[in-house]
C-alpha cells in the first residue's frame, strides 16, 4: 500500500505541474493575440476606448520560460517524500542537479 500511495502522489504532483504549465502558455498565447490584434486599432483609439484599455492590460504580460526539470528518485525515498524536510533531506535534494541543468541552457 505505501508503494501505491507513493505512485499516487506521483501522479497527482505531475498532474498539477502539467495543468499549471499548459495554463501559462496558454495565458502567453491570448496575450500575444491581443497585442496582435491591438496593433490593428489607431493609437487614439486605443486610448480613449476602455475596453481597449483592458485588452492593453492583458496583453502586457511578461514572458514565461519554463525549464523541466526531471526529478530521479532516490533509493531510500518513499511515501513520506512530499513532508520530509529534515537536515539530511534538504541537503541532498538535488541543488547540484539544477545548477548543472542552468548550466546547460541556451
Amino acid at each position: 500500500m505505501l508503494d501505491v500511495s507513493e505512485r499516487a502522489k506521483d501522479i497527482q504532483y505531475s498532474s498539477r505541474t502539467r495543468a499549471i504549465t499548459n495554463l501559462l502558455a496558454n495565458r502567453q498565447k491570448h496575450a500575444l493575440f491581443i497585442k496582435t490584434l491591438l496593433a490593428q486599432v489607431p493609437a487614439d483609439q486605443r486610448k480613449t476606448d476602455p475596453l481597449f484599455r483592458l485588452a492593453e492590460e492583458a496583453a502586457h504580460g511578461c514572458s514565461i520560460k519554463v525549464a523541466h526539470l526531471i526529478y530521479k528518485k532516490k533509493p531510500y525515498e518513499g511515501h513520506h517524500k512530499d513532508y520530509e524536510f529534515s537536515i539530511d533531506a534538504m541537503e541532498d535534494c538535488g541543488l547540484e542537479d539544477i545548477g548543472a541543468s542552468f548550466a546547460l541552457r541556451d
